[in-house]
């Protein structure tokens, strides 16, 4: 073996041990980020359940009204229908070419990795998947997920103005709007800037490094698609028509429950809901949920014993929900768990390299 051989060799296995340090280093945190965050939900679970009056809790469950339990739970897939229709029209506009069960899958799967994954990992995975499907469209797809989100904040915040204008908010409430509404502008900023100088936008991409250029203009293609008048109306019209079909959730399951409250309830909790799974801190948010939906009936004077049952059963009609989705889009995609992860990794690694 020549001595250049030798430093070769000698220079591939402190790389392995390198990337075997990172792997082992990476699987630690990920431990005891999962346990930190248990721990978290257990806590707040605790303080939602403590010195709870049983007999009540277990009458509201007793009295449940099946027919409009089932019509709340119609609610849940009409709108993740209209999810997956709201995204089909950006991604097609963006170039994409899939169909709509496919986008579906890619969705169902993407929500389902939020879930278990706490770090919003399940963004990257749709726009992964959709990638791998059009070969190669990640940064469009991602692109197209940004305005969806930036959407999305849009329509909470208005809902945030309107029960401002008709509501005592609480103090913790108000806290978290402004902070969300501070990460929206930001959002904001990006696809408007983006929307409006994407041509010059293209010019500036053209000269950068070549090897970033298809990403980058891919990129600023999915997050400027707003230009597309044929992705404009679609896409506007059933962000609106997602968050009623989410508030509709909230409120026939208050009818289901045999609560008497208003529509206003039941915007206060879909807003308190959408911006606390924002910060994911434990799987399946397990514990945060049911807090957050605690202190939301709070506001209308629900004490835990009513609140708490509520909360279980919107917890287990929407997260049951995206369990079924996502374990059937894994099938459909010809997708495993592990693959899949194992995949994010790796495109992740990549994705760093090429920096």
């Amino acid at each position: 073996m020549t001595h250049q051989d030798a430093a070769t060799s000698e220079e591939t296995i402190h790389s392995e041990e390198r990337r075997s340090t990172e792997g082992q280093r990476d699987v630690r945190w990920r431990a005891v980020r999962t346990w930190v965050g248990l721990a978290v939900g257990i806590a707040l679970l605790w303080l939602a359940l403590r010195n709870v009056a049983w007999e009540d809790f277990a009458a509201v469950l007793v009295h449940t009204r099946w027919s409009w339990l089932a019509l709340a739970w119609a609610t849940i897939l009409l709108t993740t229908w209209a999810k997956a229709s709201r995204w089909q029209y950006l991604f097609r506009a963006s170039g994409g070419n899939s169909s709509w069960l496919r986008v579906l899958a890619i969705l169902s799967v993407g929500q389902l990795v939020n879930v278990v994954v706490p770090s919003r990992l399940g963004e990257l995975a749709r726009a992964y998947l959709a990638g791998r499907e059009e070969g190669g469209a990640f940064a469009a797809a991602l692109g197209t997920i940004v305005v969806e989100k930036t959407l999305d904040g849009i329509a909470a915040i208005g809902l945030i103005v309107v029960m401002g204008l008709t509501l005592a908010l609480p103090g913790w409430f108000r806290s978290a709007s402004v902070s969300f509404a501070s990460l929206l502008a930001l959002l904001l900023l990006l696809v408007i800037g983006v929307t409006l100088a994407r041509n010059r936008l293209a010019h500036w991409v053209a000269r950068l490094p070549e090897r970033w250029q298809p990403h980058l203009r891919e990129g600023l293609r999915g997050i400027g698609i707003l230009r597309e008048r044929r992705a404009l109306f679609p896409t506007l019209l059933l962000t609106v028509i997602i968050w009623l079909l989410a508030a509709s959730t909230n409120y026939v399951l208050f009818a289901a429950l045999g609560l008497p409250l208003s529509v206003a309830a039941a915007l206060l909790v879909l807003v308190t809901g959408h911006i606390g799974a924002l910060v994911p801190v434990v799987p399946g948010q397990l514990g945060v949920f049911h807090y957050l939906i605690v202190l939301a009936l709070a506001a209308f004077g629900i004490g835990r014993e009513v609140a708490m049952p509520y909360a279980i059963v919107l917890y287990v009609m929407v997260y049951g929900t995206i369990a079924g989705l996502g374990v059937g889009g894994l099938w459909w995609l010809s997708t495993g768990w592990h693959m899949l992860l194992s995949q994010l990794r790796t495109a992740s690694r990549k994705a760093t390299k090429t920096r």
